[in-house]
């Protein structure tokens, strides 16, 4: 239960920080990085927030 609890917390900080980077990549129009993240997004169930990302420069 603990490690569950632990891995859970690790989870969310980690959404937490990939939804700060892609913020800044959607202010800062930074279309270099969001191939290298793509994969950490998709991980981290983000991957709706790529799309929206990716959608503006296609």
């Amino acid at each position: 239960m603990k490690d569950s609890q632990h891995l859970e917390a690790r989870l969310r900080r980690a959404k937490s920080c990939l939804n700060d980077v892609a913020t800044s990549i959607e202010q800062s129009k930074c279309i270099d990085l969001a191939p290298e993240i793509a994969m950490s997004f998709f991980f981290a169930g983000l991957i709706d927030k790529y799309e929206i990302i990716a959608a503006q420069y296609s």
